[in-house]
């Protein structure tokens, strides 16, 4: 099994549902009564039910998400580059018949963010950041492609397509920033992950400015609509944890 796939796997166990069996696991390991063990799986049942909930996921949200004070780029902050992370990439075919690149999901969202900041910011150079999610084209080169493609931009663009995780997108291109003696970027990333994304460039000596595409979670009008489950929350429940999950392994250790 690679690293990769082992991470993935390890993550898997505290995401929901499977992280509720923990609070089970504890109960049978600790065992001290019938009582007991009645209330720790009433705990972790609750518990479950709760991340499927969107009181659950806007709670996480309020949590995570940048202020939307951040969307705009401050005149005072001198950036030396704009800096673009993927998050999957899928595989089109042109009229030609060739295969192309080509950015899905939350690589599409930043990658358009992208393209308003290096309209507004023509001289700063850009990098794309992220590695083979398929076997074809990494997330990097579908980015440009995309860019190259559907923007008429004149800034300069090199890609790092060796990352895997948000940790290597950090590493690499801040190995990539050093060789241009650069150190202060404007990030450009999904909302949901700029908390992680700008500690983890900040730790490899990036400044970050942060310019969130911002994939929003909106909870239910009525107080009682958030706690009745659905699959929406569970998904943005899931792409939290993840995030405080990361957090935790890449950034405190």
């Amino acid at each position: 099994m690679g690293t990769l796939a082992l991470h993935h796997l390890i993550q898997s166990l505290f995401l929901p549902p499977v992280n509720g069996i923990w609070i089970v696991l504890l109960g049978l390991i600790k065992f001290r009564s019938r009582a007991w063990l009645i209330s720790c799986l009433s705990c972790a049942l609750i518990f479950v039910y709760l991340q499927f909930t969107p009181f659950m996921a806007g709670l996480l949200s309020r949590f995570i998400y940048p202020s939307f004070d951040n969307l705009m780029i401050s005149s005072n902050y001198q950036a030396q580059a704009i800096v673009v992370l993927g998050a999957g990439s899928g595989i089109e075919i042109d009229e030609f018949g060739e295969l192309h690149g080509f950015p899905i999901g939350l690589t599409l969202l930043n990658v358009e963010s992208a393209a308003v900041v290096a309209k507004n910011n023509p001289k700063l150079p850009l990098i794309l950041s992220g590695g083979f999610t398929n076997q074809y084209f990494s997330e990097a080169s579908s980015m440009q492609h995309y860019l190259q493609e559907h923007y008429a931009l004149v800034n300069e663009i090199s890609v790092e397509n060796r990352s895997m995780d948000t940790d290597e997108n950090a590493r690499y291109t801040a190995q990539k920033l050093a060789e241009l003696r650069f150190n202060r970027v404007i990030l450009v990333t999904q909302a949901s992950h700029m908390w992680r994304s700008v500690a983890l460039f900040n730790k490899y000596g990036i400044e970050c400015m942060e310019y969130p595409a911002w994939d929003l979670y909106s909870t239910k009008p009525l107080w009682w609509q958030n706690f009745i489950p659905e699959q929406s929350a569970v998904i943005q429940t899931k792409k939290l944890i993840h995030e405080l999950i990361g957090y935790v392994g890449d950034v405190v250790f």
